[in-house]
């Protein structure tokens, strides 16, 4: 049983941590995009 909790505190924590991650990177990615985008407007 106490395994079993710290089994699921961890997949807790790994699931919280690849999901921050892959938010950053979404936030990176647009970022760059809007980046690329605005200096083809402006040209």
């Amino acid at each position: 049983m106490v395994s079993m909790n710290k089994y699921l505190q961890k997949f807790k924590k790994n699931l919280l941590k690849s999901w921050f991650e892959s938010r950053l990177k979404t936030r990176r990615f647009k970022k760059t995009v809007g980046n690329k985008f605005q200096k083809l407007k402006y040209k």
